[in-house]
């Protein structure tokens, strides 16, 4: 509710700026309530989801960052048309709507159960458990097994309590192994290529498209081919697993972006041949395709699981931090390398893309298929990546009337 009122403030300044320092000081603001908001929505979703749709409703929450997207990039094509301030005052004035629902639907969502339990409030948890993961029913076999390991994870005196204290995000090997993997996805997200997502009409005039007009179409048409990507993306996080998906697909980036460097080097003219322009136009869009399929769902959901329950809101701030690092980098940098070589800008994040597969097959885990709570025996483990690829199972069953919790590891 905060970090969207803050947005409602930014965004109310940014449509109605007399100049650029209006616009610059709106969105700083803008950004301080995003970044509020990108800290404590996916973990929340993290916390509030049954294990066996974790990936697909956290994943599904970032996924409609293009419901968002896919309204502005159509508004900007109308109001493109359009002469007068109205042209960047209506996309601004949109972002309004979305923070003002945000506003006033976050007051009728229930608490986290795990926060309810390290606050004392034991009793309010279970009952908020059982409705979302039970059925209603305290003694449901997944509700106990949460339950107890609830009870196990989260400490009442933990350095969540002390505002100032981020010492437990790095002061075991198993708090420094979830922090590293939170901190890869945090720069390789936004380090696998996406970063030319900012320069999208510059990358269209390198393919040989000239007309302002047709470059914000493709910027649209681009929107909704990655946002099907994204949707496609989240209904198979809990079926082929993080891990498998992160590596595949950070190897199909680097795949695309080469032909696109390949395409773009040879018809990136006005004069040069048509199709071969529009085949290098084709893959930027398979590229924004493969990348949303790959990182749109997994760049809420992983660093969320990763983090234990003590850590889970620092953890996702630094996130947030090292996000906005990796941006700025894109951002400023990104605008330079385009203008000085042009094309040959994407060799870099075709070589970084394979960098990254390799760092993310020998040290990325595998998330899926546990409770949060059953993690930490992953990041304990002296191999973390080898204890997650390995089958465990853990039984529920029924004796005498009481509920036994059998791990079969």
């Amino acid at each position: 509710a905060l970090g969207s009122l803050i947005v409602i403030v930014g965004a109310i300044v940014v449509t109605v700026a007399k100049n650029t320092d209006y616009l610059l000081g709106g969105r700083f603001v803008l950004g301080f309530g995003v970044a509020i908001t990108t800290t404590a929505a996916p973990a929340y979703v993290v916390e509030m989801s049954p294990p066996q749709w974790r990936g697909r409703l956290t994943g599904l929450y970032n996924t409609f960052y293009y419901s968002g997207s896919i309204l502005c990039t159509g508004i900007t094509i109308a109001t493109g048309r359009r002469d007068g301030t109205i042209s960047f005052r209506a996309p601004l004035a949109i972002q309004i709507a979305p923070a003002g629902i945000l506003l006033i639907f976050a007051f009728l969502l229930p608490e986290s159960p795990r926060w309810l339990i390290s606050v004392g409030r034991n009793d309010e948890a279970r009952r908020i458990l059982a409705k979302y993961h039970g059925d209603g029913d305290e003694d449901a076999p997944l509700v106990q097994l949460e339950w107890k390991e609830f009870e196990e994870a989260i400490k009442l005196d933990a350095s969540d309590k002390r505002w100032w204290d981020y010492s437990e995000l790095f002061n075991s090997s198993n708090a420094r192994y979830r922090t590293f993997m939170m901190l890869l996805m945090g720069f390789f997200g936004q380090w696998s290529g996406n970063g030319l997502g900012y320069f999208l009409t510059i990358l269209f005039q390198n393919a040989g498209v000239n007309s302002q007009d047709r470059r914000l179409v493709l910027n649209f048409a681009n929107t909704l081919i990655s946002a099907g990507g994204a949707l496609i993306g989240t209904s198979l996080t809990d079926k082929i697993g993080r891990r498998t998906m992160w590596f595949w697909g950070t190897l199909a980036c680097s795949a695309m972006l080469a032909i696109v460097t390949g395409c773009t080097a040879k018809f990136g003219r006005t004069d040069a041949n048509i199709t071969g322009a529009n085949t290098a136009i084709a893959f930027i869009f398979l590229f924004g395709f493969v990348y949303s399929l790959t990182y749109t769902p997994l760049q809420a959901l992983y660093p969320a699981e990763c983090l234990e329950y003590n850590t889970r809101a620092k953890g996702m701030a630094l996130y947030a931090f090292a996000v906005s690092c990796a941006s700025f980098v894109n951002t400023y940098a990104g605008p330079i390398a385009l203008g000085r070589i042009t094309w040959k800008y994407y060799i870099v994040y075709i070589a970084w893309d394979l960098f990254e597969s390799a760092v993310i097959f020998f040290c990325a885990v595998e998330t899926k298929g546990r409770t949060l709570e059953e993690l930490d025996e992953i990041f304990a483990s002296p191999n973390p990546v080898k204890a997650s690829i390995q089958k465990h199972r853990i039984s529920v069953v029924e004796e005498a009337g009481k509920t036994i919790i059998v791990d079969d590891a």
